[in-house]
């Protein structure tokens, strides 16, 4: 059950785009919207520097008050805020933040930096320690209903469909289900996905289940998603187990380009 959306925001233009959509993610799903600003702290400051974070901290906590009793109104929803001041890394508090009942809603325009490029995004390094959802939302994308999605799925179908069946619940969206490895499945092996689906999906659903192979698999992810017009690209993130280097690799590439919505589940533990 889905009790809290946390967004963290910088109230830069991506930022403030990601609010706007977590509300409406957050009144789907009669959650709380928690806006968090973290702000990283210098370990060795010159003189005054607690004055100047004490001044930068004053201000995000009024800015947040602000655009609490703003989303309260607009869209009728519970709306709390948090600062956090840190010396750590503001993407690990940010990822560490997040509860088994919290979906993060962050906003990207991707990586930013050379160093981002080689190592991944600031999303990227969030998923990496989040333990819930992460919903990327591109900068200048607006929010409409996620009801065309496009699964990526790997072998553990069973135990993915553990974290992305609250979604399907709420949304019940046209599904695409696409693996995409070196051997493509036999119609056998499909249908038997399709009946291990049928079994675990809500009821009225409708879905397909595909298999295709590709030299590059986030090319091919793009393709097929600007083809189908899909509107929500899912994932699970896999931290252990290898197949999962190649999903890690998608996660890590198209968080540096987001060019549509992303929902990137936890592994199941």
């Amino acid at each position: 059950m889905i009790r809290k959306i946390l967004c963290p925001t910088d109230f830069s233009e991506a930022g403030n785009n990601a609010i706007a959509y977590a509300a409406k993610v957050a009144k789907i799903f009669s959650a709380e919207l928690v806006l968090l600003n973290v702000r990283v702290m210098a370990q060795v400051g010159p003189p005054r520097s607690s004055d100047n974070y004490g001044a930068a901290l004053q201000k995000a906590e009024e800015t947040l008050k602000a655009l609490v009793k703003e989303i309260s109104r607009a869209y009728r929803i519970s709306c709390t805020s948090e600062v956090k001041l840190t010396m750590q890394a503001f993407n690990r508090i940010i990822g560490e933040a997040g509860d088994l009942d919290t979906i993060i809603v962050i906003g990207s325009n991707g990586a930013e930096t050379i160093d981002q490029s080689i190592f991944g995004s600031n999303t990227y390094r969030i998923v990496k320690k989040a333990a819930c959802p992460v919903w990327l939302v591109p900068e200048k994308w607006e929010y409409g209903t996620p009801d065309n999605l496009l699964f990526i799925f790997s072998d553990d179908i069973s135990e993915e469909m553990k974290s992305a069946r609250p979604f399907f619940e709420f949304y019940q969206p046209n599904l695409t289900f696409l693996k995409i490895s070196k051997q493509v499945l036999t119609n056998i092996k499909l249908a038997v996905v399709k009946e291990e689906l049928r079994k675990q999906l809500p009821k009225g659903i409708r879905f397909s289940v595909e298999s295709t192979n590709a030299e590059n698999i986030t090319e091919k992810i793009l393709e097929r998603a600007f083809r189908d017009r899909t509107n929500l690209l899912m994932i699970c993130y896999h931290k252990k187990t290898f197949m999962e280097i190649c999903k890690r690799d998608i996660v890590k590439t198209i968080t540096k380009q987001p060019f549509l919505p992303m929902l990137i589940l936890p592994e199941n533990e």
